[in-house]
């Protein structure tokens, strides 16, 4: 919790989809101030690399977990439409007859 609440001061940063040096060298700092929040405020020595890569291996598992609690959830009953149809052959023509049932 205090590592995302320090992440989400600089979350522009950080978050940035765009390259460059200019950039990297942002990305760098702020990780770098980070590091020093972190240890001020808890007393424990972890370097950037470490809390960077902790911030995002966190959120990797996040979005996992939500990604297969998403595909595990059941549609609500009232939401499911069931389609039958009968084929009768009048003729040689075929004739479909649709009926929705819930």
């Amino acid at each position: 919790m205090m590592l995302i609440s320090l992440v989400s001061k600089n979350k522009d940063v950080i978050e940035s989809k765009t390259g460059g040096t200019v950039t990297w060298k942002q990305k760098s700092s702020v990780w770098q101030s980070i590091e020093q929040e972190f240890r001020a405020l808890t007393g424990c020595h972890r370097e950037a690399k470490t809390l960077r890569d902790k911030y995002f291996n966190s959120k990797k598992k996040t979005k996992s977990k939500f990604a297969t609690n998403k595909s595990n959830n059941i549609m609500p009953i009232a939401s499911i439409r069931f389609e039958r149809y009968t084929i009768t052959r009048n003729n040689d023509t075929t004739i479909r007859r649709f009926d929705n049932q819930l």
